[in-house]
């Protein structure tokens, strides 16, 4: 049927592309200070990120802010904007994944205490470590063509801006990528395709990322 309109010459038909990223994080922006919303640099970022340009979900996430808000004009952070979206963040995920990009072997601790102390999720462990390293491979792409807003376009913020230009140092490019092709198959065994304890495959990947060169030999 769609087809056969498309064949009227009457019927006026267009097409919208998706927003990329950038864009829908500006209409994000213009969204939330409509609503007299305070909402840090890298709350939005985030939002952008999790949201990937659907707007009625904005503007939902939006309403969610102003009554969180009530009025008070406070500001919103990644653990607010977290929690709005349903997804806890611990302030300890992000530092686990800052000792995993530094390839320091205190991660492995670091790990166990997230699942066993904390509860948190594997899977949220897993996609919070492979924006990680697809941000320190994204500052190497841009770095290496001496952008100087390389940290900005590799869509790096909050406290991993003054980390990641000295964790990135840590990872040849092949790892780098085949660090993120781990922590896919990571992910796939963690959704259900392997019987093995989750919290093994968690901290084999782990071990795999901050050991320098067994990436290779895997």
């Amino acid at each position: 049927m769609h087809k056969q309109m498309q064949a009227i010459d009457a019927v006026a038909c267009c097409e919208f592309a998706m927003p990329g990223q950038e864009a829908f994080q500006r209409w994000l922006s213009g969204l939330f200070a409509e609503h007299g919303l305070q909402v840090t640099d890298e709350a939005q970022a985030l939002a952008a990120e999790r949201l990937q340009g659907m707007r009625l979900a904005g503007r939902q996430l939006a309403e969610r802010m102003r009554w969180y808000d009530a009025g008070a004009a406070e500001p919103i952070d990644v653990h607010i904007l977290g929690e709005l979206l349903g997804e806890r963040i611990p302030e300890d995920l992000d530092a686990y994944c800052a000792a995993v990009a530094a390839r320091r072997a205190e991660a492995l601790s670091m790990l166990r205490q997230l699942l066993v102390g904390q509860q948190v999720a594997e899977v949220q462990v897993v996609s919070w470590l492979t924006t990680r390293l697809q941000q320190l491979l994204m500052y190497r792409w841009f770095a290496a063509k001496r952008d100087g807003e390389a940290l900005k376009k590799a869509r790096v913020f909050g406290e991993a801006r003054r980390l990641v230009p000295m964790e990135s140092g840590q990872w040849p490019v092949s790892e780098l990528i085949a660090a993120l092709h781990r922590t896919l198959a990571a992910e796939m065994l963690l959704k259900g395709a392997s019987l093995e304890d989750k919290r093994v495959v968690l901290e084999r990947l782990t071990l795999d990322l901050v050991t320098p060169g067994r990436l290779a030999a895997a």
